[in-house]
């Protein structure tokens, strides 16, 4: 997913044994806790590639075919770190607020520029779900907040999504979206609910030692 050339030798591949596709899902997605000053340089560049980079890459490969045809459906994982960044994660929550962005704009050239109404753009907002990226600290998560959703829950709610012919915003729980305001909130009460995702920040050095092993 971080190389484009492998993207496009992949999309020839799909086209040639199934033809165009007119649903694209990009959810390829990494993140590992790692505060600024911990973050090197190949994770860096690692993490931006898989999780927003890819977005470009395989949006090139199958969005003129969907245009063409003013026919298609793209949906974008995104998280709700696009809306609150979590100690460690900065470079998760950009590209996740990257992928928001990306939709905003790709929405806007298809309706504007390409003229195509009938290609639909989906960005989804989960919340912590239970997969390998959160399976270490799966249990002091539910802790503090409650069982994890899983993954076939946040699948069917995207797959009934895409079904229903609309696109849109999708955010998982759905009682979520009321946090996507916070950036009209007042600076001192977004703080707040930011303070409120810190606990991490306590015990970094032990996630990063779990981490390097």
């Amino acid at each position: 997913m971080t190389d484009s050339s492998a993207v496009r030798e992949a999309a020839g591949s799909v086209r040639s044994d199934l033809g165009h596709p007119t649903i694209l899902v990009n959810n390829a997605g990494i993140g590992h806790a790692k505060i600024i000053v911990d973050s090197d340089d190949a994770y860096l560049h690692k993490i931006f590639g898989v999780n927003i980079l890819s977005h470009f890459y395989t949006c090139r490969e199958f969005l003129p075919d969907m245009t063409k045809n003013d026919h298609g459906h793209i949906v974008g994982i995104a998280s709700m770190a696009s809306f609150v960044a979590p100690v460690a994660m900065a470079h998760y929550s950009a590209t996740k607020a990257g992928v928001l962005a990306f939709h905003e704009t790709l929405n806007q050239e298809i309706r504007h520029y390409h003229k195509t109404p009938g290609v639909l753009t989906t960005v989804v907002h989960p919340s912590w779900t239970a997969t390998a990226l959160t399976r270490a600290h799966q249990a002091e998560l539910e802790k503090a907040q409650g069982p994890l959703m899983d993954a076939e829950y946040v699948g069917k709610a995207i797959y009934e999504h895409v079904l229903s012919c609309k696109g849109g915003q999708i955010f998982l729980p759905g009682w979520m979206s009321r946090i996507s305001s916070i950036r009209g909130w007042p600076n001192w009460l977004q703080e707040v609910v930011r303070d409120s995702t810190a606990t991490v920040a306590e015990k970094y050095d032990e996630i990063r030692q779990q981490y390097l092993k």
